[in-house]
């Protein structure tokens, strides 16, 4: 069955007891464009957001890397104009190469925005709270490591009226 979030309770005297919303959270399109890799044209999706440093990304075969030269690279490679800071997002990735480092990613330099550091070959999945309106792909100094299939995608709910619900089909209440 269904599982919800308790969003409210209606009035008294109101028709409907519960208002609730599904704990599977129905997603937007996707918002990453080139997160597959298939353009081999690093600038025409994805670019350097720094002003200084040296840029050790590179897009080939289907994937983005990142080498180590020393330099001590944190450079990202960015997106810009892809989210909108406050809304929740459905963040994945993989990793499908790694020998060092960690990289995360994330849709804003702070707080909710900033994602999980990573550090092994895996598909990783999280939701993120933007706080800009750009996404990252962010290493560590030496990082040496790929990435694939990155997406982004605006976390929508499913909100409606509960009818003849149990309080068990509730999984939490929500503020």
């Amino acid at each position: 069955p269904t599982k919800f979030h308790l969003l409210g309770i209606s009035p008294k005297n109101s028709k409907f007891e519960h208002i609730g919303d599904e704990t599977n959270p129905t997603l937007g399109p996707e918002l990453v464009t080139n997160g597959e890799f298939a353009d081999e044209t690093a600038g025409d999706n994805w670019t350097v957001s720094a002003t200084s440093g040296a840029n050790n990304w590179a897009i080939s075969g289907g994937v983005m890397s990142h080498t180590d030269d020393g330099s001590n690279d944190t450079v990202q490679s960015r997106q810009t104009s892809v989210v909108t800071s406050g809304k929740i997002y459905k963040v994945s990735f993989d990793i499908t190469t790694y020998t060092s480092g960690n990289v995360h990613v994330d849709l804003g330099d702070s707080g909710t925005g900033i994602g999980t550091t990573r550090s092994a070959v895996g598909s990783y999945s999280e939701y993120l709270m933007a706080t800009g309106t750009f996404v990252d792909i962010e290493p560590a100094d030496g990082t040496v490591l790929s990435v694939d299939n990155v997406s982004v995608k605006l976390v929508g709910g499913n909100p409606g009226i509960c009818v003849n619900m149990f309080a068990e089909d509730f999984e939490g209440d929500t503020p």
